[in-house]
């Protein structure tokens, strides 16, 4: 496996998390706190999970309580063998998976600048806590299905998931 180079990915997460903050600029006001279809999230609640998201995993490289693995020792190997090789290397999530629940948004609604420049800078916090911890082998954040994360794991599975995102609101204008 070839190293993986820290400003290659810190410029990779900073593209993904501009381009879901444009998308979330160009939703139409009157979208914005509507869910995408019966049942989904809504771009607002989309933007404050991925606030959340940053703010835990960042959190936790910065000493501050992260996630709590939800699966086994083995099915933990498994799903990490199975999906998150994939994830990191093709940037593709697999449909269905779930957020835990400290991640879930609140109903709203969420005022878009307010949720958006909380986002921005999770999203700067968390890319510097990996940077922090870069060389660090004991350094990680806890992700609820595969377990721990090292810094290149997190910040590559980070900038996965504002794709992912992005993808899913670009789709509700």
């Amino acid at each position: 496996m070839a190293p993986v180079d820290l400003e290659e990915e810190r410029r990779r997460h900073r593209e993904a998390a501009a381009s879901f903050l444009a998308a979330a600029r160009a939703v139409p006001a009157d979208r914005w706190n509507v869910p995408i279809r019966p049942g989904a999230w809504s771009p607002a609640q989309v933007a404050e999970h991925l606030r959340l998201s940053c703010q835990t995993l960042g959190g936790e490289l910065e000493g501050r309580p992260g996630l709590r693995v939800r699966t086994s020792w083995w099915q933990r190997a498994l799903l990490r063998f199975k999906f998150l090789g994939a994830i990191l290397d093709h940037g593709k999530i697999p449909a269905g998976a779930r957020a835990p629940r400290e991640l879930v948004p609140g109903p709203g609604p969420f005022d878009r600048e307010t949720v958006l420049a909380d986002l921005e800078d999770a999203a700067n916090r968390c890319e510097a806590a990996v940077a922090a911890r870069w060389h660090d082998r004991t350094a990680g954040a806890t992700h609820h299905v595969f377990g721990h994360l090292v810094p290149s794991q997190l910040i590559r599975f980070s900038s996965v998931h504002f794709v992912h995102h992005s993808a899913q609101i670009q789709t509700h204008g």
